[in-house]
């Protein structure tokens, strides 16, 4: 169960690098894109973000997806993938080490994702039975330059 979550977070991750939104929108958990107003709107957001960076002179890279945690709770499995992403661009380079919750209701076929960077309360609030352990890690911002 492991790999399968791990390999559709590789999936999400280079599909949000490479601005395919339709990808990226197809594995978000609906509550996600319920909070941000529908598919349409989660659809711009996600533009917007890309052109901003862009616009910028900002690449956006996934260096490294982890090892999954694993957890079950009532009907469904819960998975936290820590993730490390470079945002680099002419002056400066960023990694940010961060996170995102999958949940699967099938067995860990198909898996649905939240990031993590939404904080532990909206996590929460998305998903009520999310366990309390294994615990969610911290996202950390470095500068390198």
């Amino acid at each position: 169960m492991g790999e399968t979550v791990k390999a559709q977070v590789e999936i999400l991750v280079k599909a949000t690098a490479e601005s395919q939104f339709d990808k990226v929108l197809a594995m978000l958990h609906a509550e996600v894109i319920k909070d941000v107003g529908g598919k349409e709107k989660a659809l711009e957001l996600m533009k917007a973000a890309m052109d901003t960076l862009k616009s910028q002179g900002l690449t956006l890279k996934v260096t490294e997806v982890g090892k999954p945690s694993l957890a079950k709770a009532g009907k469904s499995f819960y998975a936290i993938v820590p993730y490390t992403t470079e945002i680099t661009g002419k002056d400066s380079e960023v990694v940010v080490k961060t996170f995102l919750v999958g949940v699967s209701s099938d067995d860990g076929k198909t898996w649905t994702f939240i990031n993590g960077n939404v904080g532990e309360a909206k996590l929460r609030k998305f998903l009520p039975e999310l366990p309390k352990e294994p615990r969610l890690p911290e996202t950390k911002v470095e500068k390198k330059k």
